[in-house]
């Protein structure tokens, strides 16, 4: 016996991340603006097609008050009708996970920079915020920008 089920919704994951205007690099979603709150983040994602989301911290518990920022680092799970799929967060310029772009970050880039502390995965992937895939004096520069206002990342 073989049982068929019809699924009138056939959105892929990929539709709704590209359709929310947000990247998928290595398993991580990136192009997510400093100061996004959760609230926002799933009420995109769910406008695009998701059916449900699931954002947890670091810790992996979940993140239940909406107005919690999005940071660096944090998971989500994504649900449409047909699949499920998990990422890791990664908000442009926000390596110390806060989802704000400060001091600590641009320290963190400068640390990066002289080698003396090494970024890696989503941390890494924030650093780059000129977006050529290189962590650079030109991405320590627009942080800097960012922190006092000249030009917001």
């Amino acid at each position: 016996q073989i049982t068929i089920y019809k699924v009138d919704d056939t959105t892929k994951i990929s539709d709704v991340i590209s359709s929310s205007s947000l990247l998928i690099n290595s398993n991580t979603i990136t192009n997510i603006k400093n100061e996004t709150t959760i609230a926002s983040l799933k009420d995109k994602l769910i406008k695009a097609g998701a059916k449900s989301i699931i954002i947890k911290d670091k810790n992996g518990n979940d993140i239940e008050n909406p107005n919690t920022l999005v940071g660096t680092g944090q998971t989500i799970t994504i649900n449409t009708a047909i699949e499920t799929s998990n990422y890791t967060l990664s908000v442009r310029g926000d390596t110390s996970g806060d989802g704000l772009v400060t001091i600590l970050d641009l320290l963190e880039v400068q640390k990066h920079i002289k080698k003396a502390e090494i970024l890696t995965n989503a941390n890494l992937i924030s650093a780059d915020t000129s977006g050529d895939n290189k962590v650079t004096i030109l991405d320590l520069l627009e942080i800097v920008q960012h922190i006092k206002k000249y030009k917001l990342l």
